[in-house]
């Protein structure tokens, strides 16, 4: 933040309102050296919304505005045009709204954009058609300026949405709350896992499990490599029976996965190379290498691969399941 801080003179007024001061507006414990301070990781976006809103306070008094004129002006993008909330981060949509039910988590913030403010939240566990995602999603919606709406979604409550959905199902924009505080025994069930982070399971199939972001993980060999592989707390031993038959019976090899990755994205990284290189086969399979794998419900999974700085650093996703085997890959986060 530029500009006056708490205890340098600084007089805004109008008809109603003096302000002298931000003293009233930014707690002094959180002002040192222009920087804030004294906040753990999840007060951080809070105090920097609320300097944000000391800004606009100062505006709306010089500019005679008031929170109901805002609210008569809230006029934020919706339709096809809803991925704009999200224009700054230049991530693809899907084309289609979804209907989703989630967890949230107390990691909340927000920013400005013209005209409306932008509220961004995280589900911890997520499903839509019923199949339950366990990687976090972070949810954009807008609000109205200068409105209160940190916090407004508590840590740990359930909650329906009408969503655009990212392609890599990584980020999502709100069009429509459906529901609040949704009563869905699953995925209070595995909410509850999430709090017991750090804890330790002993398989026979992997050795020791620790969990970790609400799943049980650990190093394993596959094919004479070290990969990292998780699973969802729930129904563990089906989960631990599909890590064994996707790495250890043989069934489908680790150079199966990245043959799959070349032959999927060979077109889309010859596009990708910075000096307009016709790239080979064999260098892409060189570059590239598994680093992850995720074990899913009812036999499917996700394998994670290191583009070897191909696609820009992101990361390569193979999809398949025990029954089908490999049916998909993209270009993730």
């Amino acid at each position: 933040m530029t500009g006056p801080l708490a205890g340098e003179e600084f007089i805004v007024s109008n008809d109603e309102y003096r302000l002298e001061t931000l003293d009233t507006l930014i707690p002094k414990e959180f002002i040192c050296d222009r920087q804030i301070r004294g906040a753990s990781r999840h007060q951080t976006p809070q105090l920097l919304h609320r300097t944000m809103r000391a800004c606009l306070l100062i505006i709306m008094l010089l500019n005679g505005c008031s929170g109901e004129q805002d609210m008569r002006q809230f006029r934020p993008p919706t339709g096809k045009n809803l991925q704009q909330i999200d224009d700054r981060s230049k991530t693809k949509y899907q084309s289609s709204l979804s209907d989703i039910v989630g967890v949230v988590t107390n990691e909340q913030g927000g920013w400005l954009q013209e005209g409306y403010e932008v509220h961004s939240f995280e589900l911890a566990i997520w499903k839509d058609h019923e199949l339950v995602q366990s990687d976090a999603l972070l949810v954009l919606r807008a609000v109205p300026m200068n409105s209160v709406f940190l916090n407004e979604f508590k840590s740990g409550e359930i909650i329906r949405l009408r969503v655009l959905l990212s392609v890599d199902r990584e980020r999502a924009i709100v069009s429509d709350i459906l529901e609040r505080h949704v009563v869905d025994r699953k995925l209070s069930e595995l909410a509850k896992a999430f709090e017991q982070e750090g804890m330790t399971a002993e398989t026979d199939e992997f050795g020791v499990l620790t969990r970790n972001s609400g799943r049980f993980a650990c190093e394993t060999a596959w094919d004479g490599r070290q990969v990292k592989v998780s699973f969802l707390p729930e129904d563990l031993a089906e989960q631990l029976k599909t890590g064994v038959e996707l790495l250890q019976s043989g069934n489908l090899s680790r150079e199966n996965a990245l043959a799959f990755a070349v032959d999927s994205l060979l077109e889309s990284a010859r596009d990708w190379d910075e000096e307009g290189r016709s790239i080979s086969r064999e260098e892409f399979l060189n570059r590239i290498e598994v680093n992850a794998v995720t074990i899913q419900a009812e036999g499917s999974f996700d394998i994670w691969i290191d583009d070897g700085e191909l696609f820009g650093g992101h990361i390569i996703q193979v999809s398949g399941s025990l029954s089908e085997g490999l049916t998909y890959c993209t270009i993730a986060g």
